[in-house]
């Protein structure tokens, strides 16, 4: 009886995993600067700190889980591309934080504003309220912010303003496959 029991939970698991594996989708994102936000005084950097959080949203959460990904890198006028390879997403929703790092805060000081604030970052971006939004994001910028699935096999999203005069334009890339 012990040893059917131990055959039924291993049966189980593995029958579990390979659901999941089914499930998961291979993922690139790529997120290429048309114009830098950095770029228009004399006294700034020239260059864009980049912060990307993407989580996995279900319609039943307040606050997010940790993020599938997070990732903080630099582009620039030599460098104004960078792509997110071999992503193992499931099939679910997804939301995406693109920041423009202005201040001192690192990722992990970050990322758990946007897990509990989603909601109300989400509206407030939607409304342009920018002095709003400095009360959850200092002197950073958000750049961009978007809700997305895996139904099609590829989508691309735009991000243009200004913010702080200073202007800017993204393009991200989502691309997939089973």
């Amino acid at each position: 009886m012990k040893k059917q029991f131990i055959f039924l939970l291993v049966a189980l698991s593995i029958s579990h995993y390979l659901s999941a594996q089914s499930d998961s989708t291979n993922c690139t994102i790529s997120l290429k600067a048309i114009d830098l936000s950095e770029n228009m005084s004399r006294l700034s950097t020239k260059d864009d700190e980049v912060i990307l959080l993407l989580y996995k949203k279900t319609n039943s959460e307040e606050t997010l889980h940790a993020p599938v990904c997070q990732t903080e890198f630099v582009l620039d006028s030599t460098r104004k591309e960078k792509t997110l390879t071999n992503l193992t997403l499931q099939n679910s929703n997804y939301l995406i934080f693109i920041l423009e790092r202005d201040d001192e805060r690192t990722i992990e000081q970050i990322d758990p504003i946007f897990r509990v604030y989603y909601q109300e970052i989400a509206k407030l971006y939607a409304k342009k309220d920018w002095l709003g939004l400095e009360k959850y994001m200092g002197d950073s910028d958000l750049l961009g912010y978007v809700e997305f699935s895996l139904s099609k096999s590829e989508s691309e999203i735009e991000f243009k303003g200004r913010q702080n005069m200073d202007s800017y334009h993204y393009k991200l890339t989502i691309n997939h496959s089973k």
